[in-house]
């Protein structure tokens, strides 16, 4: 009986350890280039931008941040500036254990962003590789699309 009870204790402590998860250290660094933001705001892709608390300050063209969570899921870092005139491009990131070092642009300049990364590599190739397979379907359409806007005429 003593040894059942042994053998049942220790498959339950297997069993919640096997459970437990360890919490993801990110430090964000990064720097900026070709913006005047001061305040750079980090929110969970999935949520609501209008009640993100972490707002990350720009000081002479860089910015730190350390992000810690229970699993990597893409955040969004947005140039508060952007949102007050009411259009953003978020940049997507993908945070794991470790530094993860950021250059990021301007709207116009958005193609330039730079992130390090195991993860945000995976995301960019995975994004490269979309463009490859169907921008040169979708283009003609676009491009046939953008040239009857051109002559008002759709």
């Amino acid at each position: 009986m003593t040894k059942s009870y042994l053998k049942s204790i220790i498959l339950i402590a297997l069993m919640l350890t096997g459970c437990y998860t360890r919490e993801i250290t990110c430090v964000i660094k990064g720097k900026v280039i070709g913006v005047t933001s001061d305040t750079i705001i980090l929110n969970k892709a999935t949520d609501d931008l209008r009640y993100s608390s972490v707002y990350i300050p720009v000081k002479d063209s860089s910015f730190e941040y350390t992000l810690k969570v229970k699993h990597s899921e893409p955040y969004e870092l947005i140039y508060l500036n952007d949102t007050r005139k009411g259009g953003w491009m978020p940049i997507l990131i993908f945070p794991e254990n470790g530094e993860i070092n950021c250059t990021l642009y301007s709207k116009k300049d958005f193609n330039k962003n730079e992130i390090s990364g195991t993860l945000n590599q995976e995301y960019k190739n995975f994004q490269k590789n979309l463009a490859d397979t169907f921008y040169g379907q979708y283009k003609p359409f676009n491009d046939s699309l953008m040239a009857l806007r051109t002559k008002d005429d759709y």
